[in-house]
């Protein structure tokens, strides 16, 4: 299992309920790669008991989510390639 961190700013907040009726909270975050010269989309999702004690996210809050890459597809070649993760955070801290 790869780990990942991500700094970007909350573009969404959705909360999403699985199967086993354990509550999520799903980010799409927005970060900026100078280097790379574009502008890369994350869908990461938390377990929603994990933020009870945090200060609540809003829409373009800057964060840094710190996880495990679950899942990884590449759709397309070149810099028009289409990367989906599948990501879930461990932590989410504001800044």
């Amino acid at each position: 299992m790869n780990l990942f961190m991500i700094t970007g700013k909350v573009k969404e907040i959705r909360i999403q309920t699985s199967a086993l009726e354990r509550k999520f909270l799903v980010l799409e975050i927005e970060s900026k790669s100078k280097e790379k010269g574009f502008t890369e989309l994350f869908e990461i999702s938390i377990l929603y008991d994990q933020l009870f004690n945090a200060r609540p996210l809003e829409i373009g809050d800057n964060v840094m989510v710190k996880g495990k890459i679950i899942s990884h597809s590449i759709k397309g070649i070149s810099k028009k390639a289409h990367l989906s993760y599948e990501l879930r955070a461990d932590s989410i801290t504001k800044y």
